[in-house]
């Protein structure tokens, strides 16, 4: 998963569009599924963010894949990540069935990033769980 940061080791910034997008892909193939994913990733990012973000991506598209699409022939992943005045923002969409409220709170995916978001990079998030799930994650450098 953190091939690209290994590579990069003695760099402090790595290009945020070329890691996210390996994350991508890799979940991507693990599953066969009808999903179309758009994405806008115009940033760098530093090392040490990079690889909360990059878990955090990498746990929202498996849980979509896994969880969302269930009764939908066909799902659709959205994701805007950008920075601006020394902050972060990463946001994250799908059309799938959304959490209910006893899943959110029993959910392993959840919690985990929860924690990375909250805990590691010190971030204001918010989940809004209607027509699919929307969450918005933002954090100072």
């Amino acid at each position: 998963l953190h091939e690209l940061l290994y590579q990069k080791d003695a760099i402090t910034f790595i290009d945020a569009n070329e890691y996210f997008e390996k994350i991508i892909f890799e979940v991507e193939q693990s599953f066969d599924k009808n999903v179309k994913i758009k994405y806008e990733i115009n940033s760098t990012i530093s090392s040490e963010s990079a690889i909360y973000c990059g878990l955090i991506i990498n746990e929202l598209v498996t849980n979509s894949f896994k969880h969302a699409f269930i009764n939908k022939k066909d799902g659709f992943i959205n994701i805007t990540f950008y920075s601006k005045n020394n902050s972060y923002y990463l946001y994250y969409s799908d059309n799938g069935q959304g959490y209910n409220q006893i899943d959110k709170k029993e959910s392993l995916g959840l919690v985990l990033i929860e924690t990375l978001a909250k805990k590691q990079l010190k971030a204001s998030l918010k989940i809004v769980s209607n027509d699919g799930v929307k969450i918005e994650i933002k954090w100072k450098e």
